[in-house]
């Protein structure tokens, strides 16, 4: 039967973080800020110097780019030699530049990309993939000299 004398409590239990429940704003900021400055040293030396950058779009059409054949149509030829470039500089635009899809054919087939020139973004390629080669079918260059081509 039931004692009357005879309390029944809870025991008082008490949550692992409860403290978190008694801080401010600025209290938890600096935590936070903590745990942001710990990540950021935890992925620097996890990842260290890895260049993570392989599967943004760009890449991976330089990437589709430089694993074929690369060839220069006539036309593009002849304006390589009328602007004074040599095979080093497409070498370079195609390792080093930017896609630029603005400018780019990449819905049509065969698909064609502008490659942004590193070292003007107004000048560069129009290359176009084909199944067994890249071809470059275009080269732009701001004020360079009339050609006949």
């Amino acid at each position: 039967m039931w004692n009357q004398t005879q309390h029944h409590t809870a025991p008082i239990v008490t949550l692992p973080f409860a403290y978190l429940c008694t801080m401010n704003f600025t209290q938890r900021f600096k935590r936070y800020l903590v745990g942001i400055f710990i990540g950021v040293i935890l992925s620097f030396f996890l990842f260290g110097n890895r260049n993570c950058n392989k599967w943004l779009p760009s890449e991976r059409v330089r990437f589709m780019i430089a694993e074929k054949v690369l060839r220069v149509e006539p036309t593009a030829e002849c304006l390589r030699r009328c602007y004074k470039l040599n095979d080093d500089w497409i070498k370079t635009t195609v390792e080093a530049g930017i896609v630029d899809y603005s400018r780019s054919e990449q819905r049509q087939v065969p698909q064609r990309y502008f490659l942004e020139d590193p070292n003007n973004s107004d000048g560069g390629l129009m290359i176009e993939l084909r199944d067994s080669a890249s071809v470059v079918v275009n080269i732009t260059i701001p004020e360079a000299p009339n050609c006949d081509c």
